[in-house]
């Protein structure tokens, strides 16, 4: 459509420079005027290799999305299942986590996307120890880490990441989508007969290609401990 509407103008131009009777009412043509014909012509052929282009750029920027999607989603990532699980919940245990890193910005950096990192944290988890007992206290990170398999996609990945904190990896996502996966999280969490009474707090962190990979980790910490230290403002954002 932009090379027609490019072409449509450019045929236009000419036609009005030779007929101006179409746009001014002159009967006959000023031939002085033929001496600006080259500029016209050159300034519109700029216009059009400007535009092809453009055009040239985002197509294959387009077709580099497009194999990115597809080899996302085409399957689930070869490599999840490389990693030791966590005895408990069954989630990726951390140790897996600076490998995974590295293969997911590797990702990033190729296809020009980013990925967001969320931390999940059970709100004053250690007065469920004292309260419950620890068996229950288990029971509820067993069922939370269900739900979070049950919420993320298929190429997301679930990891303990700390006692009772857990950390979702979300490829082709930014830090909006991650606050988004945040409130459906929340959502899920209030339908659940168990685990509704355990609020929970979230801080994430997007990265993007080329970004310092060890400052990711680092900055969704730093968000999880403002939202702990604000939990009236996390609950709030979650459902938002």
């Amino acid at each position: 459509m932009l090379s027609l509407g490019i072409s449509l103008a450019l045929a236009l131009g000419i036609l009005a420079f030779f007929f101006p009777v179409i746009q001014w009412g002159v009967v006959r043509i000023d031939f002085q005027r033929l001496h600006d014909l080259p500029q016209l012509v050159v300034g519109q052929f700029v216009l059009v290799i400007l535009a092809a282009a453009y055009i040239l750029v985002k197509q294959r920027e387009l077709n580099e999305l497009r194999s990115f999607l597809i080899s996302t989603y085409a399957q689930v990532p070869p490599d999840r299942d490389a990693y030791a699980l966590d005895p408990l919940t069954g989630t990726l245990d951390r140790r897996a986590l600076s490998d995974i890193l590295q293969l997911e910005s590797a990702r990033a950096n190729r296809y020009r996307t980013s990925f967001c990192l969320v931390l999940c944290d059970v709100r004053e988890f250690s007065k469920i120890n004292v309260r419950e007992g620890h068996l229950a206290a288990d029971l509820v990170l067993k069922e939370l880490a269900e739900l979070l398999r049950a919420t993320v996609r298929r190429t997301d990945l679930v990891m303990r990441y700390g006692p009772d904190e857990f950390l979702c990896l979300l490829p082709a996502t930014d830090q909006e989508g991650g606050r988004l996966f945040s409130a459906r999280v929340v959502k899920a969490l209030a339908r659940s007969r168990r685990l509704a009474r355990y609020p929970l707090d979230f801080g994430s962190a997007a990265y993007f290609p080329k970004a310092p990979l060890d400052g990711v980790v680092a900055e969704a910490e730093r968000d999880l401990d403002r939202k702990r230290a604000t939990p009236s403002v996390a609950v709030a954002a979650g459902p938002s």
